[in-house]
């Protein structure tokens, strides 16, 4: 068979929302796919060190991160795609001036503004795993954000308490940047890039990068950022906890995520599983 390449985003879909660990039955296809010398890949808006707190469990070929800016492929460093420092600049002080939570992203640090840092705190202790919040800290490179000196940043992570201070910070977006909105339980959330920047275009400069065929990629989502992903793959599958606009873009929707969603997919489309 035609060698095929999988993306899976992480947060809802690889990872159980309830858990926060990847299922047994998730670990052990993706170990089985590429047993069988296809190419799996992580997904997601994650850091690339923040994707390989999971590394101790899977074994991924290579990473598309932060949406797409970057990619890891054989552990090497082949892409990126940083904001502009006049952007990253624009968004600390319009964070600042609105009382936002921020963080920056690059390849190996988050780095977190106050109310951010306030807001992992608050966080961390309901998925614990058995380590301390600085444990986790490290684990995922999270750093204040005096560490920041103009380094490359390739994604930004903002939240407000409010409706009206989400509104106005969308209102006042710079030409050239790319925002996915969403909505968290008390949040007001937004995942920031360069416009043309998404999983989309990471998952098709893996195709490129790889010689290979969209028609042969399938990717696992759950969330918006996920959606023009599975537009450019020939195989779209959403997690059964899924939004609705991921689920009207995919092409199968399978259990969600803390039951073996994965897993059953793959076996819905006839994948050997061993």
């Amino acid at each position: 068979m035609k060698k095929q390449l999988f993306f899976f985003d992480m947060d809802g879909t690889l990872i159980s929302p309830v858990t926060r660990m990847i299922l047994p039955s998730s670990i052990k296809a993706i170990a089985s796919l590429q047993k069988q010398g296809h190419f799996c890949f992580l997904c997601t808006g994650r850091s690339y060190q923040m994707a390989m707190e999971y590394n101790d469990v899977i074994h991924p070929d290579g990473v598309v991160f932060c949406n797409g800016a970057g990619i890891i492929l054989n552990d090497r460093l082949v892409y990126t795609r940083p904001m502009a420092a006049e952007d990253v600049s624009f968004l600390r002080n319009l964070c600042s001036q609105l009382h936002g939570g921020l963080q920056l992203l690059n390849e190996t640090y988050s780095f977190q503004n106050l109310l951010n840092g306030i807001l992992i705190r608050l966080v961390f202790p309901k998925h614990a795993r058995s380590l301390s919040i600085e444990q986790r800290k490290r684990r995922k490179s999270m750093v204040w954000m005096n560490r920041y000196h103009g380094q490359d940043i390739l994604k930004a992570d903002v939240f407000f308490f409010t409706e009206k201070q989400a509104d106005q910070f969308y209102a006042q977006i710079r030409e050239g940047m790319q925002v996915f909105q969403t909505r968290g339980r008390h949040l007001y959330q937004a995942e920031i890039m360069m416009d043309s920047v998404s999983k989309a275009s990471g998952v098709m400069k893996v195709v490129e990068l790889l010689g290979m065929d969209p028609a042969d990629a399938w990717c696992f989502g759950d969330s918006i950022n996920d959606v023009e992903m599975m537009q450019v793959c020939g195989h779209a599958i959403a997690m059964g906890n899924a939004g609705s606009m991921a689920k009207d873009a995919c092409d199968y929707v399978t259990d969600d995520s803390s039951h073996d969603g994965i897993a059953k997919a793959l076996e819905y489309y006839g994948w050997r599983i061993s």
